[in-house]
């Protein structure tokens, strides 16, 4: 429990703090890059106010889901407080790689979520 967020159930800064400590050392040691994403929900505090905490929590928790679903299973998606979430990406072949997870990560985000007979949605949308 020290090392996981009890909301989403990812891991939390403190253990995330140290998976990247070993993926800088891992990094270093092999030809291999290191990316970190920061990523903070735009819109999550609208939802809770519109829609109350409880489902704020429901959008922090299937926010989660989602991003650990469109990531490597050696990445780590934490969750460091809050609406802000952190992707550890060890082993990046390219610049490209990283911003095709980006993507898939924004677009996640940009996914309604469904709660209470309502469609919720969170992150920038597109016009």
């Amino acid at each position: 429990m020290a090392y996981s967020d009890m909301l989403t159930g990812l891991p939390n800064r403190a253990l995330v703090s140290n998976r990247l400590r070993h993926a800088v050392s891992n990094a270093q040691c092999s030809d291999f890059g290191l990316a970190v994403l920061m990523a903070d929900l735009d819109g999550l505090k609208r939802a809770n106010d519109t829609y109350g905490h409880q489902a704020g929590d429901i959008v922090l928790h299937v926010t989660a889901q989602r991003f650990v679903e469109r990531v490597r299973e050696n990445d780590t998606v934490a969750r460091l407080g809050g609406d802000e979430f952190c992707v550890v990406l060890p082993g990046v072949t390219g610049w490209h790689n990283v911003e095709t997870v980006a993507a898939r990560l924004v677009e996640a985000a940009r996914q309604p979520i469904f709660i209470n007979g309502r469609d919720v949605r969170i992150g920038r949308q597109e016009p």
